[in-house]
């Protein structure tokens, strides 16, 4: 086989709460990969300097020798970035400009935020006369408008990633319209694969849709019954559908192993090297 029909295969990295770092360590370090670390969701961590400051101490000394790409995920519990309400609105920017400020400390460049869209209860909300996507829209626009120059200040992409939603195209519409190269848009392949027996849109899908403002992809598996997060190749998600897909997209969105059981994100490395699809 001649280098030119090669199929391109992928690095992976994966998401840990800095206490579980150790497990997986040297895998991080040795070959650079992308880590997202998923402690700043903490109100606790966020409302304390002090904590923030031994927690940074503590993720730049575990971080030694690591040059890969390193991200966070974002605060979520109890937030949303659709709301009306603009002192809603203040109180989600102001937490996520604390986040960022703080992942900036351990070299964070990107931050995970969720999607607000409800298409998992309502299928019909985004279709016909009674479709608010475009008022949504402006509430999440009003939200992250505060945001966005703190992120570009740092160097940093707000990534968003689908929750219920039943396809990608309320999100599309939200990043074209927000028309800014520090937010991008996240895959998470298994909320996707919970919508499709309900006439939603396959994780490949997805990626080919949305192209070049892809900007990061959460990897887990799972039953399609619920939200697992399993180990890659125990469920029933199409890892090799999902990467061909990403091997007709001109991008190189971060690649993150996002497992309940930090044992298994080498297992699951693993798993979707021997599918060709990474090194």
């Amino acid at each position: 086989m001649t280098a030119e029909s090669t199929p391109r295969r992928f690095l992976v990295g994966a998401a840990t709460p800095l206490a579980d770092l150790a497990l997986n360590t040297d895998w991080f370090v040795d070959a650079d990969r992308d880590i997202e670390i998923n402690d700043a969701v903490s109100p606790e961590l966020l409302d304390s300097e002090e904590l923030q400051a031994a927690y940074t101490e503590r993720a730049n000394a575990a971080l030694a020798g690591h040059t890969g790409r390193r991200g966070i995920h974002g605060p979520f519990m109890g937030l949303s970035i659709g709301s009306p309400d603009h002192a809603f609105q203040e109180l989600v920017a102001r937490r996520f400009i604390e986040s960022i400020r703080f992942g900036a400390t351990f070299g964070a460049t990107h931050m995970v935020i969720h999607s607000p869209f409800q298409g998992w209860i309502n299928p019909f909300l985004f279709s016909g006369k009674g479709s608010n996507v475009a008022m949504q829209i402006d509430w999440i626009r009003r939200t992250l408008d505060p945001v966005i120059p703190v992120a570009e200040e740092h160097g940093l992409t707000l990534v968003i990633e689908n929750i219920r939603d039943l396809n990608i195209f309320p999100l599309l519409e939200t990043v074209r319209t927000i028309d800014h190269p520090n937010v991008r848009l996240s895959l998470d392949v298994g909320h996707a694969q919970l919508h499709v027996p309900v006439g939603g849109m396959t994780p490949d899908q997805y990626i080919r849709e949305a192209g070049e403002v892809l900007g990061h992809i959460h990897l887990q598996d799972n039953d399609g019954q619920a939200d697992r997060h399993w180990a890659t190749g125990d469920g029933i998600i199409n890892f090799r559908a999902i990467f061909a897909a990403l091997r007709e997209v001109d991008n190189d969105p971060r690649l993150i192993i996002e497992l309940k059981n930090r044992h298994d994100i080498q297992r699951s490395a693993a798993h979707l090297e021997s599918l060709g699809a990474t090194s």
